[in-house]
């Protein structure tokens, strides 16, 4: 239940950009990257769960615009041919009257419609996920908290947990740890896997770079 559950959060947040609060159709990924298929997949569930508990959305769509005679002949039908790499097999391609008549502001030479893309009230959306997850058990969100970084649990200590982490001088621990911490995170995961049993060599490929 618990990697149902990750695995499906995972799918929805993937599909969502937090800043624009654009509902993602999954048109330009990689052709059979994870990114593509959870964006894709992601996209129908997203529908679905804003629908189910209420939440502010709108399917509205897409305009994606060629300038030039080249962009429309060559650069719109290789966007469609990527689209339906992913799976996207709804984009339509739009005359420059098309596009006109949705929207008259735009000067272009033609255009494609991508109609699965969306907006949506992201706040309300993550306020659901946040209730979702705190429903499903063992978890809490812990905000103006400093991370100072972790360490290893080994198995012998008869800790529970894989990861211990510092959190303002006190220690939670973890199974699995996500860093996303900007300039940060380089140094937490540094002081994670620098506690590693193994040597420091072997882990230091896993470090990223700032």
């Amino acid at each position: 239940m618990k990697y149902y559950y990750l695995n499906k959060t995972l799918q929805l947040v993937q599909v969502l950009d937090r800043n624009s609060e654009v509902i993602h159709a999954g048109i330009y990924y990689e052709k059979n990257t994870l990114k593509a298929k959870l964006c894709v997949e992601g996209k129908k569930m997203i529908y679905q769960y804003c629908q189910e508990r209420d939440i502010p959305y709108r399917q509205c769509g897409k305009l994606l615009v060629a300038t030039d005679n080249e962009q429309r002949d060559i650069g719109l039908l290789q966007l469609v041919e990527y689209a339906k790499n992913n799976c996207v097999n709804d984009l339509q391609i739009l005359s420059k009257e098309d596009v006109k008549v949705l929207e008259p502001n735009i000067s272009c030479t033609g255009g494609v419609l991508s109609p699965s893309t969306g907006i949506i009230d992201s706040h309300s959306f993550m306020m659901h996920m946040l209730a979702d997850a705190e429903e499903n058990g063992q978890t809490t969100l812990a905000l103006k908290t400093r991370v100072n970084g972790g360490r290893v649990i080994t198995n012998s200590s008869g800790e529970k947990g894989n990861i211990a982490l510092d959190v303002d001088g006190s220690e939670i621990s973890c199974d699995n740890v996500i860093i996303c911490a900007g300039l940060s995170t380089d140094r937490i995961a540094r002081s994670i896997l620098s506690s590693c049993p193994t040597s420091t060599d072997n882990n230091a490929h896993r470090i990223p770079k700032q």
